[in-house]
């Protein structure tokens, strides 16, 4: 209802509110301003900030999938996809479950050591050098850089490999 067509005959216009400004009351402009910006608004990906000190809206207008973001009023680090603090080194279904600060601080070690998770069992894994293709105490082998379950899925660094292989061999 905030877009309001032109009046006049074969006219697909939309009425531009400063346009309107001088026929119209002060208290209709403000409301039809006001409900603009909520309809722009409500067509963004958006949330809160989840700090209870906080607690600013932070619209995503860039687009595309947001995880780890930072609050631009009080700078504190949040997660955009579940709208809750910022649980480094966990997925989102696991960050309802964080117990203590010792959960918390494992996870930011995980982010920043750049550790992989096992696609199976989620358990993480550090690989120091060698083969990226790594494998789970689960039992599952995996690509170290990509995630992927070899088997599974197959992933573009181990046929990578193998085709140099094949090729080595043949010369």
């Amino acid at each position: 209802m905030s877009r309001i067509l032109c009046p006049a005959l074969n006219c697909d216009n939309y009425l531009d509110p400063l346009s309107c400004r001088p026929f119209i009351s002060s208290q209709v402009f403000d409301k039809w301003c006001d409900l603009l910006c909520e309809s722009a608004v409500l067509e963004i990906d958006r949330c809160y900030c989840p700090y209870g000190d906080c607690s600013v809206l932070i619209l995503n207008e860039c687009g595309g999938r947001l995880k780890k973001s930072k609050c631009p009023k009080c700078n504190k680090l949040f997660c955009f996809s579940c709208h809750a603090t910022w649980h480094a080194g966990y997925r989102c279904e696991e960050a309802r479950e964080l117990r203590d600060t010792n959960d918390i601080a494992f996870g930011v070690l995980a982010e920043n050591k750049k550790w992989q998770r096992c696609p199976i069992c989620h358990h993480c894994i550090e690989r120091k050098y060698g083969c990226k293709i790594v494998r789970c105490r689960c039992g599952t082998s995996f690509c170290y850089k990509c995630g992927n379950e070899v088997v599974a899925q197959g992933c573009t660094y181990v046929f990578d490999r193998a085709y140099k292989a094949e090729k080595y061999a043949q010369a």
